[in-house]
C-alpha cells in the first residue's frame, strides 16, 4: 500500500525562449520555484519537465495539482510585437487613451536631447474598452499638480478637514497676476460655484484674483459620475477637469501662492528651487553634509537647470523629459553652504 501522504498543489509555468520558469503553492505550506531550460519547436516537453522537477521538490505526485496556470514569455512578446493574433484591451474605464500617451520607447535612454519615438501601441483604439468595476469604490481620491514641489502635508490635511460634508475640496490662492490660472468663481454667500479657464473667462471674471491650484480632493463616486457628463464645450475643446466642480458641492481651501503655484517656466522653477532651499537650510536634518545628490532636469525647453536635495525629498518638475542623477563630492554646488568652522 502506498504510503504517499495527500498534498494539494497550485502551480504556475511560464515559457521563455530560454528558460521555462515554474512556482508551486502548497496547502500544507511551502513555497518552490524552479527554472528548466526551455524547448523550442516542442515546449510542451519543458512544461513538462518543469512540473515534474517542482512536483519532487514538493514532494507530491501529479495528481495532487489542483490548480495549473500556464502562461509563455513567447506568445506575450508575439502579441507586442504584433506578430499573433489581433488584440483587444480591457483596462479601467476612462483610460483607454492614457497608456498610449503615457508609454513610449527610448533607443538612447541616457541622451537627454533624444527625441521620443512615436509609441505602437497592443491595440488602436476601437479595440479598447473601459470597465467600471475597479471605479466602484467608495472612499476619497486626492488629486494632486506634479508641478508643485513646495506643497505641504499641513495643507493637505486642512484639505482632507474641508472636504467633510462636501462632494469636493479643492486648493486656491490669491495672486497678484492670475493670467493663465482658471478663476474661483464664488456665490454670493461665499460658496465654491465654479472655476473658469481664462480663455472662457468673462472680462469680469479675469478680474478675480483667487485662483485654482489644480489639487483637489472628491469623493470617489461623485468624481466617476461627474467626470462622465465632462464635454468639450469650451474655447479649448478640450475636457475641464475643473468642470466637476459645478457639478456638486464644492469647498476651496486657501493657500499661500509660494506653496501651491506651478512650475511653468524657468523662471519660476527658479523660485522654487530658491525657496527650497531656503527652507533646507533652516532644518539641519534636512541637508546631508556628507554627500549629496544632484539632479539635472532637461526641461522641454532643452535648458538644464540643478537641483539638489536628498534623495528622499527630491521632487522634479513636471516639465521634465528626462533626468540622470549622479552622487558628487560635498559641496560641489553653489546652492550648498559650506559647514561653519
Amino acid at each position: 500500500m502506498s504510503s504517499h501522504r495527500s498534498e494539494t498543489l497550485h502551480i504556475g509555468v511560464d515559457v521563455g525562449g530560454t528558460f521555462t520558469d515554474v512556482v508551486c503553492l502548497r496547502d500544507a505550506g511551502g513555497f518552490f520555484a524552479a527554472k528548466v531550460p526551455s524547448t523550442p519547436g516542442r515546449a510542451h516537453v519543458g512544461v513538462v519537465n518543469a512540473t515534474a522537477e517542482i512536483v519532487r521538490a514538493a514532494g507530491a505526485k501529479a495528481e495532487d495539482i489542483r490548480h495549473f496556470i500556464h502562461g509563455t514569455t513567447v506568445a506575450t512578446n508575439a502579441i507586442i510585437e504584433h506578430k499573433g493574433a489581433r488584440v483587444g484591451i480591457l483596462m479601467t474605464d476612462g483610460f483607454e487613451d492614457t497608456l498610449e500617451i503615457g508609454r513610449y520607447k527610448r533607443a538612447k535612454n541616457y541622451d537627454v536631447w533624444f527625441d521620443v519615438e512615436t509609441p505602437v501601441f497592443l491595440a488602436p483604439r476601437r479595440r479598447r474598452k473601459g470597465i467600471v468595476e475597479r471605479l466602484d469604490f467608495e472612499g476619497n481620491v486626492l488629486i494632486l499638480a506634479a508641478d508643485v514641489p513646495l506643497l505641504r502635508p499641513g495643507t493637505l490635511q486642512k484639505l482632507v478637514a474641508a472636504r467633510q460634508g462636501a462632494d469636493v475640496a479643492l486648493i486656491s490662492f490669491r495672486t497678484g497676476d492670475p493670467t493663465g490660472y482658471g478663476r474661483i468663481v464664488r456665490r454670493s454667500d461665499g460658496s465654491v460655484a465654479r472655476v473658469v479657464e481664462e480663455r472662457d473667462a468673462s472680462a469680469e471674471e479675469r478680474k478675480i484674483a483667487e485662483v485654482n491650484a489644480s489639487i483637489y480632493l472628491a469623493d470617489a463616486r461623485f468624481l466617476f459620475t461627474a467626470l462622465r457628463s465632462v464635454g468639450r464645450s469650451n474655447a479649448q475643446g478640450e475636457y475641464y477637469l475643473t468642470d466637476i466642480v459645478a457639478r456638486g458641492r464644492a469647498v476651496a481651501v486657501e493657500a499661500e501662492e509660494t506653496e501651491v503655484s506651478g512650475i511653468n517656466d524657468r523662471a519660476q522653477l527658479a523660485r522654487s528651487a530658491a525657496q527650497l532651499h531656503s527652507e533646507a537650510r533652516k532644518c539641519p536634518a534636512f541637508v546631508d553634509r556628507r554627500r549629496s545628490w544632484t539632479f539635472f532636469c532637461a526641461l522641454t525647453d532643452r535648458t538644464p537647470g540643478p537641483l539638489e536635495m536628498r534623495p528622499q525629498l527630491c521632487r522634479l518638475p513636471a516639465n521634465c523629459v528626462n533626468h540622470a542623477r549622479m552622487r558628487v563630492p560635498t559641496f560641489p554646488s553653489p546652492y550648498r553652504t559650506p559647514p561653519q568652522s
